[in-house]
Order: C-alpha cells, then sequence, then structure tokens
C-alpha cells in the first residue's frame, strides 16, 4: 500500500516485511508438516501492517511511504527485487527501507541493534533517534554474517541505504533477560505459544516510528558505503 506524501515528490521511503515460509514438508515419522512461520515472519507483517495503519491515522507525510509484504523473500528476495526492478516511485529518491523480519514477543527490553552495521553511513544517526527515545545500541558481533539473508540485501546492493532492527536481551538496570525456548524458525515448532511474551512490542513498534519519522524529516544525505 501507500500513503502519498502531502505534497507532489518523487521521495519515498519503503517499508517492507516478507510474509512467504516454508509451507508444508511432510516427513517420514512426523505429524506435523506445517511450517507456520509465526515468528519468522507472520509477526513482522503484522508490525508492517500497524505501522501503516498508525501511518494512515497522521497527517500526511512529507514523502511517500510504501508498504510491502513481500514474497519469496526465503528463497532469494524475488518478491522485493520485483519491486526494485518496477519501483512505483524512483530508486535515486527512495531515502530508505525500513525492513521487518522478525519482530519482539520476548518482552520488555532496552536494548536493540540494527543489520548491516557495517557498510552503511547511517548508524549514528538511528543511535541518536533511539538514544533520545529511551534505547541503548548493543550490537554483537555475529550480525555481520547475516547481512545477505534479508530483503534489504537487494536494496544494498544498489546503494540504498536499508536495516532491519532486532531487540536485544537486556532489561531494566541492564540485567540480562531470562532466555525463552522459542519453537526454532523454519520448522513447523515456530509457531505462536504461550511462552510468546507481548508487552515490549509495542515499544519495538514505536522505535520503528520514531527512526522512520526521523527519515521522512530528514534533509541530509545517507549512503550505502
Amino acid at each position: 500500500g501507500i500513503i502519498p506524501a502531502n505534497t507532489e515528490t518523487n521521495a519515498s521511503i519503503v517499508f517492507t516485511a516478507h510474509y512467504d515460509g516454508y509451507g508444508t514438508r511432510p516427513e517420514p515419522g512426523k505429524q506435523d508438516d506445517i511450517y507456520n512461520g509465526a515468528r519468522d515472519n507472520a509477526v513482522g507483517v503484522a508490525a508492517l501492517i500497524e505501522l501503516a495503519r498508525r501511518y494512515s491515522l497522521k497527517n500526511a507525510p512529507d514523502v511517500n511511504l510504501v508498504f510491502i509484504a513481500t514474497a519469496a523473500e526465503e528463497f532469494g528476495q524475488y518478491g522485493i527485487e520485483h519491486y526494485l526492478e518496477n519501483p512505483v516511485f524512483p530508486l535515486d529518491e527512495l531515502i530508505i527501507n525500513l525492513n521487518i523480519d522478525g519482530f519482539n514477543v520476548s518482552g520488555s527490553r532496552t536494548d536493540y541493534f540494527i543489520m548491516p552495521r557495517q557498510g552503511v553511513d547511517f548508524i549514528d544517526e538511528i543511535a541518536f533517534v533511539a538514544l533520545r527515545n529511551g534505547w541503548i545500541y548493543n550490537s554483537p558481533d555475529w550480525i555481520d554474517s547475516m547481512n545477505t539473508n534479508f530483503d534489504t540485501a537487494s536494496f544494498l546492493k544498489r546503494g540504498i541505504p536499508a536495516f532491519t532492527l532486532w531487540i536485544g536481551d537486556q532489561i531494566e538496570q541492564g540485567d540480562e533477560a531470562k532466555q525463552i525456548e522459542f519453537g526454532a524458525i523454519h520448522s513447523p515448532d515456530d509457531e505462536v505459544t504461550d511462552l510468546w511474551d507481548w508487552s515490549g512490542t509495542g515499544d519495538h513498534l514505536d522505535l520503528y516510528m520514531a527512526i522512520s519519522d526521523y527519515f521522512i524529516g530528514y534533509s541530509g544525505t545517507i549512503k550505502v558505503t
């Protein structure tokens, strides 16, 4: 969907979340062969829809907002590749992509990290907005291996700024939260359970929105380096 800008412009911000999963994969001796894809990425699509709903209730933004639930991310980012080959607004005026792949169902948290953290020059801008909203940037080293795993890869290879934001494990006073035994993604066990804790989901949404609001009004230049 699209929320048009308040004036005629080709500038856009694109929000993405992939809706595909692994379908069904029957295996001998297993009764459950449905790969529900609850955390990867039904909850991300729900967050995308909620962000679109929130923006639809606000005054029209200064740039066009594009919301895309992409297909075939798991098997090569084919859905977002199609959009980028057939964009609604010119790619040279696409400010940034905010991708959602997984979302916080672990409870209230105080830290976050983004992917990628290398090869882009806008980490400081995001950290500034997040800190202003009470979030601590706390990036683990393993994330650099994830840069090609998301729809963001299709933007980044074209030189378009893009990121995915995950919530960390810190709670108040810097303590580390107890790990929740979620079912593994890319398996039939990735489904909604009573272990899901929605208490921090709204905060995660607020952070995404604060960052997008910042870039809607941004007058500087950000780039993939």
